[in-house]
C-alpha cells in the first residue's frame, strides 16, 4: 500500500517532486515513467536479476535528463532501507502526476497509468528464472499493487460516474444463481414479470437504478429481500456522497461541482434514497 508514513513521505517527497517535474516536460513520458519505476523496484530494494539490470544499462545514456535524479531517488531509497509500502508510494507519485493531463482525468489516461504500471510488472517477469521466484513475487507484487489502487481509487469511481450520467449496460445486471447473503434466487416473480432477483440486482447494480421503476415499486419486493435492499440503498447513498467529497477536493471549484451536481441529479438522487431508507427503516 502507498499510504507510508508522514516521516517517510518527507524523505522522498523532494526528490520525486524533482523528478515529476522533469518528465512531466515530455509529450510521451512514459518511457521515462516505465524506467523510474524498474529502477526504484530492482536498485531501490537492493535487488539484482540479471536481464533487467542489462535492460537498464541500455536505457541509462537514452535518459540523461532523469537518470540523475533517478539515481538520487535510488540512492535515498537505499539509505531508508525502502519496504514495498515505500516503493509503492513512490511509483504512485511518480505514474499519477506525471501522467496526469492539465484537464483533468478521463477513462484512457487512467486506463494508461495502470496498463503502464502493469507492463513494467510484466518486464520483471519475463527477466525472471527459476533462481529469483522469491525475487519475483515480492517485486512483481509492487507495480500489480500500484495498478490496483488506482483502479480501486480512480478509475473504479469514475466508471461509477459514467453509469450515473449515461446508464448501466444490462449485461453487467444479470441475476445470479445464488445471492451472496445466501438467499437462492426465488422462482416466482411479482405483478410486473420480473423475477425478484432481477430487481434485487437491478439495485445492486449502480446509483443508476435510482431514475429506474425498481425503485418506485420496493413494496413490491418480498418481505425477505426488505433488509438485504436496506443495505443496498444505504451503500448506494454512501458511495454517492463520497464520490462527491472526492470530486470537491480534486476540483476545487464551486461552480464545476455544483454543474456536476446538477448534471448527475445527485440533489434528486439523493432526496430519493432517503426517502426510500427512511420508508424501509420505519416499516422495519
Amino acid at each position: 500500500m502507498p499510504y507510508i508514513t508522514h516521516e517517510r513521505r518527507v524523505m522522498l517527497n523532494v526528490i520525486i517532486d524533482g523528478l515529476v517535474d522533469k518528465i512531466r516536460k515530455y509529450e510521451h513520458p512514459q518511457n521515462f515513467i516505465s524506467y523510474a519505476a524498474l529502477r526504484c523496484v530492482v536498485n531501490g530494494t537492493w535487488s539484482y536479476i540479471s536481464k533487467v539490470d542489462m535492460f537498464l544499462g541500455r536505457l541509462h545514456h537514452k535518459y540523461p535528463e532523469v537518470r540523475n535524479t533517478v539515481d538520487g531517488l535510488v540512492q535515498r531509497l537505499r539509505e531508508m532501507h525502502a519496504t514495498n509500502g515505500d516503493i509503492n508510494y513512490t511509483l504512485t507519485r511518480i505514474v499519477l502526476e506525471s501522467l496526469k493531463p492539465e484537464s483533468g482525468w478521463s477513462y484512457h489516461s487512467l486506463s494508461n497509468a495502470v496498463a503502464l504500471m502493469n507492463n513494467v510488472a510484466d518486464i520483471l517477469i519475463n527477466a525472471m528464472d527459476d533462481d529469483n521466484l522469491v525475487d519475483l513475487y515480492r517485486l512483481v507484487s509492487i507495480p500489480r499493487d500500484v495498478a490496483t489502487e488506482i483502479e480501486r481509487r480512480l478509475l473504479g469511481p469514475y466508471e461509477d460516474t459514467a453509469i450515473l450520467k449515461n446508464g448501466d449496460i444490462g449485461c453487467f445486471r444479470e441475476p445470479f444463481a445464488k445471492q451472496p447473503n445466501g438467499i437462492r434466487t426465488p422462482q416466482n416473480v411479482f405483478d410486473g414479470g420480473q423475477p425478484k432477483s432481477s430487481m434485487l440486482n437491478n439495485v445492486s447494480a449502480g446509483h443508476a437504478a435510482c431514475n429506474e421503476p425498481v425503485i418506485l415499486k420496493l413494496h413490491d419486493v418480498a418481505e425477505e429481500l426488505e433488509s438485504q435492499l436496506l443495505e443496498d440503498l444505504k451503500r448506494q447513498r454512501s458511495e454517492l456522497e463520497a464520490e462527491y467529497f472526492r470530486r470537491c477536493l480534486l476540483v476545487y471549484d464551486e461552480e464545476k461541482m455544483n454543474s456536476w451536481k446538477s448534471a448527475n441529479d445527485y440533489d434528486i438522487k439523493m432526496k430519493a434514497y432517503n426517502e426510500k431508507i427512511a420508508q424501509l427503516e420505519e416499516g422495519n
